[in-house]
Order: C-alpha cells, then structure tokens, then sequence
C-alpha cells in the first residue's frame, strides 16, 4: 500500500504517525488526502467542460469580491421582484456565489462529480443537461418565492431576498451520480483502510443526495426560513427535481429511446423504503400523464418527419424527371444537331467529288480522239468516281478509328517496329463499303483478318477484374451441432447470465454491470462514412456455445465435429503441433475449445490462454490490466463489449522472456442469430517479445450478424509486440444481402521505453468494417507500425485507419494503408497523427495509397494531423490509381494470363504490406488473395 501511495504522489494512508491519533483526526486526514488526490486527478484530466465550468464560477466570485463588490449582485444574483425585468439572471444566477466559501465548494463538488459523468456522458450532453437544470431550478425557485410571498401574507421578505448559487446543480449531479454508477464507493481503500474509517468505506454515491439534501434542509430551516438560505433549500430541492425529470423522460441515449424507464430510477425510488408506497400512488398519475406526453411528442416528431421524408421524395422524384426529360431532350438535340452537320459534310464531300469527276469527264472529252468520246451524259460516270473516292476516304479513315479501340478484341498483324508495348496495325485500302452500317468492321489483308468490336475497352476489361473478384466465399458453410444460445436480447439479467455461465468472480460481474449501465448512457457514433440500417441491440443474442462444451483438460475430449470444422477451415488443431511452430486458441462462437503449446509455452514463463481461464487461474493479472488501454467508456462498442464480452485469448510475457513461437487465435461465428464479442489482451512487460497472429472466418447467412470486439496491447521498457490480422468474415453476397458488421476497437500502449508495437492486417471481409487500430507512444524512444491491406467488392463498405498518439520523446510512427476499391464499394482510410507538447523530436511518416478497379467504386482519405510540439516532423503523401488495360496488355504481350497479371498487379501494390506479415500468414495471404482474383477471363 505504502509503494502505490508514493507512486501517486500523496503519502501512505496506513503510517504509524496516524495510528496514533483519535478516530476524528483519522478521518479527518483520510479525508483530506481523498480532496487532494481527487484534485491532482481533476487537474491533469482532459474533462473540458467540467474546468471551464469552474473558471466561471472563480470568475464570477472574483468579479464579485475584487472588482464590483457587492453591486454585481443587482444585475447577477436572482431577486423574484426583478426577474421580470431582468430575465437573464434566471440563467446567470446559477453560476453567481456571493461568498469564497461558497465558490471553494461548489468548484471542489463540480470537480469530483464532472470528472466521473463527463467522461460517461461526453461534453456536450453534460453541458446540455447542466444549462437545463440550472435555468429550470431558476425558475421554479423563483415561482416557488412568488407563492410563499402570497401564503405568507405578502411577506416582502419573499419578494426582495437575494439568492444564486451552484448548489442546485450539484444536487441535479448528485442525482446524476445514482443513475450511472450507484454502487461505486466514495471512499476508496487506500486512504480510508484503517477501522475507523469503516463506516465511510461503506458509503456509496447513490447515498450522497439524500445526505446532502438532508443537510441543506437542517442548515436553512435552523436559520428560521427568513434567511436568504431558504433559497440554498429551493435551489437544491428543484435542482434534484429538474435533475429527475430530464434523466427520467429526456435524456438522448444511443438506443434511439429517451430518459430512464428502469425501477430503479423510478420517482418513488428516491425515498426510504418505508415511504415508498405512498409515494408511488402520488406520483404514478404525473409518471403516466408524463409518459402519455412524452409518447404524443414522439408520435408528433414521427409523422413530421414521414411528412417531411415524404415530401423530399416527391421533390426529388419531380426534379429527377424534369432533369431526365431534360437530358432526353438536349440529347435529341444534340443528335440532330450532329445528324445535320454529317448531312451537311457528306453532302459537301459528295459535291466535291462529284465536280471532280465532271472536271475528268470534261478533259478525257477534250483529249480524247474522237472515235474514243463517250456519252456527252456525265451523270453515269461521276457516280462511279464518286462511289470509289467515297470508299478509299472510308478505308483511309478506318484505321484511326479502329486504333482508338481495344486491341484485344481484334485478331490483328503487327508491323516488325512494333515495341515498347505500342504495336502499329497496317491496314489494307481494301474494304468493304458496309463497314459504316454500324456492325462490325473488317479489313482484309493477305490471310489475316482485322476485327473491330463496338463495345468500349474500359468496360471490358472492368467487368474482367469484376469477374475475378466475384468468386464464392469459401468458407461460408456452417456446422450442424447442438448448441446452447440465449434468447436475444440485453439487459443486466442477460449480463449476469453470461457471467454466470462463466462462474465469473464478482469483480469480474461488476466490470460488467458497470459497462452495460455506460453503454445506456452512450449514443451510436455516426459520423464514419459507413451507411447501414439501424442495428436492433435487443434483435442480438450474446452467447452461444457448443451444448457440450465443458472444460475440457485436452483437445482429445472436444467434440470431432468441431475439430472436423477447424480441419475444413485449414487450421488442424489435432496436426497442429507436428505441423507448424504456432500455438493456437480456437474460439467458437463464445468459448475456447481449445489452446495449443500451452504447456510447452508456460514452461518457457509465456502464458498464453483463453480469457474466460485467465479470470480463474490469473484474477490479479486480469485485474490489473483489463481495460488499462481500452477504458469502458472509451466508445459505444468497448461499453457493449466490456458488458458482455464471451471469450477471447490472454497473452502475458513476463520480463527478459521471449515467446519461443507464434501465438495464433481463430475465431469462427457459426451460430446464426448469435454475436461475437471476444477480448484480447496481452500484456508484454520489460525486454519481451512475442508475435501474435489472428483470424476469423463465418457462415454464409442471409441475415448481418453483429462482431463487436476489443484488444488491448501493453509493451513495457524494451519489449516488443508485433500483431497480426487476416480479417475474412462473409461480406454479403453481390447485391450486399447479408454479411457481418465489424466493428472492432484496437489499441496498444507503449508506456516503457524503447519500446514498440506493429499492427499489420489484411482486410477483404465483413460487410460493414469500423477499425483504427492505435498506438500510443507514452515511453521515450517508442516507436508504433501501422500495415494494412483493405480490399472492399461489391456493396462492401469500410472505414478503417490507425491513430498514432505521440507522448513521449523521440517517439517514431510509421503509417502505410493499400485500399483497393471494386464494384460498388466504399473504401475509407481515416488516419490520425497527434503531436503532444512535449513530445520533443517525435517523427512521422503516412503514406496512403488507393486503388480502383471500375468507375463505381469509391475510395477517401481522410488525415488529421494534430501538431503542439514545433521540434516534431510529420510526412503525409496519398495517391488513387486504377488497373487501366495498358498494364494487362502488357503482360498479355509477354505471355501471363489477365488473370495472374491483376493477381500480379496487385501484389506489387500491397508488397509492402505483405513484407510484414510473419512467414506463417504469407501463404494464407496469398491463397487468399488467389482466391479473390480467382475468375475466368474471357
């Protein structure tokens, strides 16, 4: 306790010095070491609106004391006979303290209570729900002084007292506080161990407004009611209410609902238990009037925007038809305008020639003897030269026309000068007059034949490279086995069910329990370039097993079926270990059926294991590192995933130890109604290695199926991490019917010096793909790898990236993402490179380079570089290119098939990527990308 003390800078809560002192003096120093730390946290957090909320209530108390005195309070603090006149104190009011004392702890209050919630909330919903409750407790406050002036006999008192504060507020946070984490201690161990501190250990933060109510109402009822804290009372009273109601009724959360429909949030909740009935009858009429309006507001909003949805369709369906008819007409006109000119041309040309032939007619005439004078009718004559001339024009003309097509939809000789790629056709002047019907064209010349064909070279050879990448996906079959899925669905019965199906310790329910009461609070992302219909969260169930599944001591005692289906997938588990040098963890659905090499692995100190084993044999390693890198409330997904999470793999590499083999997960969906939520954490600590690869494969279902999954990464001082990913779950078919949504939040820590983590992945599966695997480079001298391969076909859609978070010095980064874009798809890289201030020396290089294959597919960049630190240099270069039939024309010439040639292409593309896969994914990378490319070409 005493090293954990010192580490965070405040001294051992356990020291003889105190254990000599009274129960109170205790207390009293526990609790001041408890405002100090909590201080010290506050200030070096990054929670905005909780410290700018601060500086305006310093500022005002210090406008106040320093500057105005006591003539602020006129145009500043609520008096209920001005309100009217001035409206704006209703609002400024809240943020006003007339005393030191007073701003001391509101600010101490507001730091402790916002650095818990905003985190939770986000800035802005905490902002938006202070603003609420403090002009709503203005207002009922000041109503509330109006009615007590009238019942008392129109006491001015009531009228003239002066009051303001932020106290209302804290009491709306306060009650805040019991909704998102009601169970947490406000104590913690380390300052409050001792005996008599007992009691204050057991306090909980769904306690403290009962407590601080009770308080306000003892302190203003003692001054006898006639003291401005009557209005401290007021304030805290309605602040608590205005508080209830919008978390009750209004609050947004990610669920698409609104407010808190829970029991246990419910109005009567709030009071004793003895109380509580009588209570519930009160206000179960004003709950349901509320909840009857709330349901009409809901219904108004939906039929506006049907209403709305409705006449935009109509707007866009008249403005599509009028620029149809539009575009119909201008095209007819430019038709006929053209027809006219080539009228106009031909009729010129005809003339021409035909004066020509006039002019011949009339000199052979002229010269001729006069037995050889033919027919004085020149007509006949200047028919024949016109009908010939026209033709040589057409023969002459052909050849530029047919260069501008394909070459390799004509049978075709080439001059001997033919090279560098650029081979010269000669024509013969011999051709056939019905060459300009608008069928296909051919020239004669000795025994070969010119072919032209009218359809366009572009279009040909994208549908070529279509064709090789709309091959069936390999591994979409499923495996018939009884299993052990619970209904859809989430709430916290469905947490604890996963948790007990587990025997998971209580901590490890309460992590849970803690997540899936963030994940409430929290709200979808929606700004990544991904489009998808609104996921049903209750439509998912979370765990599915094999119904044998039981732990098992050996992979002897697994069900044949499901070794049968690793072997199918080409991941022997029972030839694993005589086959190749890499450990295995097998994952199905939602458990481990089993690991490879652990035994071997734990001799050389590696521990390597399904999670869910971690939990039992090694809780401090857990404890102590889950969710270190990845926080619960990091994002929508982490909150989902931390609260129902099934399995995953555990890696832990103690210090000077490196892993004497690969370590390998594959994760396999089979179930159809299922999800899967697995954790990965590896821990490598002080001069550490390992390699750690993964991959997955699903069913081929009709319906999207939901993958939300997290891994941590934490490398010490001189240790190393190198992961690795082939990402192959089912896309969809063609038309974008089914597939999985993959939304996958990756992160490492580099908190040692020296130390370094590299991700590498290829991504050609899932439907709908939401990843940035991250490095965060605190340690100096670290340095963070970002490879990726994203290939997207069809209706595929990703928005994938990395961010590199430089902290430390000297800090090195280094970002190279191949997008390859086909079909209809969408292919986003969203990178981010932050600089901190005192990142001195830190270094980054991104390059970001796209590819696409046919004129429908879409690829986006999108780079955030975030500079403080004027030492740091950031690279940045980007490039889009496109497989154009030049390149396949040349592999053509030189004997390689179309089909090799894109496979070819593309390798070369993403070689650098491909240089960092481990030599055990090279080949499955590129029989997968075979695979992809794999077509007949015609």
């Amino acid at each position: 306790m005493a090293s954990a003390d010192v580490e965070r800078g405040r001294p051992d809560a356990s020291t003889s010095e105190d254990a000599d002192d009274g129960t109170f003096v205790v207390v009293a120093k526990a609790v001041g070491r408890t405002v100090r730390g909590n201080l010290w946290r506050s200030a070096k957090t990054s929670c905005a609106f909780t410290r700018m909320t601060c500086g305006v209530l310093i500022g005002g108390c210090v406008a106040r004391t320093v500057v105005f005195g006591k003539a602020l309070d006129e145009f500043a603090a609520l008096t209920p006979f001005k309100a009217m006149s001035r409206p704006w104190t209703l609002a400024t009011s809240g943020y006003y303290e007339l005393t030191i004392a007073g701003c001391v702890v509101d600010c101490c209050g507001l730091l402790y209570i916002g650095n818990i919630l905003e985190p939770v909330w986000g800035a802005r919903e905490l902002a938006r729900f202070v603003v609420v409750v403090n002009v709503a407790t203005a207002t009922l406050s000041w109503l509330s002084m109006c009615a007590l002036y009238v019942f008392s006999g129109f006491d001015e008192f009531y009228l003239f007292a002066r009051f303001s504060g932020f106290h209302g507020v804290l009491a709306a946070m306060l009650l805040a506080l019991r909704q998102t984490s009601p169970e947490e201690p406000v104590f913690d161990d380390e300052n409050f161990g001792g005996d008599d501190c007992a009691s204050l250990r057991s306090l909980r933060n769904k306690q403290l407004i009962g407590y601080y109510l009770c308080g306000t109402a003892m302190y203003a009822f003692m001054s006898g009611g006639r003291h401005h804290h009557i209005g401290l009372y007021l304030f805290d009273i309605w602040g608590a209410y205005s508080a209830w109601v919008y978390l009750r009724f209004f609050q947004p959360h990610g669920t698409g609902q609104r407010g808190d429909s829970s029991a246990d949030f419910a109005f009567a909740a709030l009071f004793p238990p003895a109380a509580r009935p009588v209570i519930a009858r009160v206000s179960a009429p004003v709950g349901a009037a509320a909840r009857a309006l709330q349901e009409r507001r809901r219904r108004a909003m939906e039929a506006r925007a049907t209403a709305a949805a409705s006449n935009e369709q109509h707007v866009a369906q008249t403005s599509a038809s009028a620029a149809a008819l539009a575009a119909v007409r201008a095209k007819v006109q430019k038709s006929e305008n053209s027809q006219r000119e080539e009228d106009d041309d031909a009729k010129a040309k005809r003339e021409r020639l035909e004066a020509r032939g006039r002019a011949i007619i009339e000199g052979a005439r002229d010269t001729a003897p006069s037995s050889l004078v033919v027919d004085a009718s020149p007509w006949p004559r200047t028919r024949t030269m016109a009908h010939v001339a026209t033709t040589s024009a057409r023969a002459i003309e052909r050849p530029r026309h047919a260069r501008a097509l394909d070459r390799r939809a004509r049978t075709k000789k080439f001059s001997a000068t033919a090279h560098r790629g650029h081979a010269r056709e000669r024509f013969s002047p011999r051709c056939d007059a019905s060459a300009n019907a608008g069928e296909s064209e051919t020239a004669s010349e000795g025994t070969g034949t010119v072919q032209i064909s009218p359809v366009s070279a572009k279009e040909e050879e994208v549908d070529r490279i279509q064709e090789m990448l709309n091959k069936p996906y390999k591994w979409g079959f499923s495996t018939t086995i009884e299993t052990e899925t619970i209904p859809a669905g989430l709430s916290e019965d469905v947490v604890r069910m996963i948790s007990a199906k587990k025997n998971e310790p209580d901590w490890m329910l309460d992590f849970r329990l803690k997540a899936f009461r963030k994940w409430l609070t929290m709200e979808e992302p929606d700004w990544s370039d991904n489009s998808y219909p609104q996921i049903d969260y209750q439509g998912v169930s979370y765990y599915s097993a094999p119904k044998s599944m039981e732990k098992k001591k050996s992979l002897d005692e697994v069900d044949p079926e499901l070794l049968a289906t690793f072997d199918k997938l080409g991941i022997p588990l029972n030839e694993q270990k005589r086959l190749t040098n890499v450990a295995v963890d097998a994952v199905f659905d939602s458990v481990s059926i089993g690991t490879t090499f652990k035994e071997d692995l734990l001799k050389a100190g590696v521990i390597f294991c399904s999670i869910s084993e971690a939990v039992h044999d090694y809780p401090e390693l857990v404890k102590k590192h889950l969710g270190s890198v990845v926080p619960v409330a990091d994002n929508y997904f982490t909150a989902l995933n931390s609260a129902v999470f099934s399995d995953g793999s555990f890696v832990y590499i103690p210090k000077g130890v490196v892993s004497p083999m690969e370590l390998s997960t594959y994760f396999r969906i089979n179930a159809e109604s299922a999800g899967q939520f697995e954790r990965t954490l590896i821990v490598a600590e002080d001069d550490s290695y390992v390699s750690y690869l993964e991959g997955c494969t699903a069913p081929a279902y009709d319906d999207n199926q939901l993958h939300a999954a997290v891994v941590e990464i934490s490398a010490g001082k001189n240790a190393e991490v190198k992961y690795s990913t082939v990402q192959n779950w089912y896309a969809g078919d063609e038309n974008g019917k089914g597939g999985i949504y993959n939304f996958v939040t990756k992160r490492g820590l580099c908190k040692g010096d020296n130390s370094k983590i590299s991700w590498t992945q290829v991504e050609t599966g899932s439907s709908i793909t939401w990843k940035y695997p991250s490095v965060v480079l605190a340690g100096d001298n670290s340095i963070g790898e970002f490879f990726s391969v994203a290939l997207t076909n069809n209706a595929q859609q990703a928005d994938t990236g990395t961010k590199m978070i430089h902290i430390g010095k000297n800090t090195r980064s280094r970002i190279v993402s191949k997008g390859i874009s086909a079909g209809k798809s969408k292919n986003v890289y969203r990178g981010l490179v932050q600089v901190g201030p005192n990142a001195v020396g830190a270094r980054n290089y991104s390059q970001c380079d796209s590819m696409l294959i046919g004129d429908k597919a879409g690829a986006n960049t999108y780079p955030y570089i975030q500079v403080k630190e004027p030492s740091a240099r950031v690279e940045h270069e980007a490039s889009t290119s496109k497989i154009g039939e030049d390149q396949l024309f040349y592999f053509q010439q030189r004997g390689i098939d179309p089909e090799e040639a894109v496979g070819v292409i593309i390798s070369g593309f993403c070689s650098e990527v491909f240089n960092e896969l481990p030599l055990e994914f090279a080949a499955e990378v590129n029989q997968l990308m075979s695979l992809k490319l794999e077509g007949s070409v015609g």
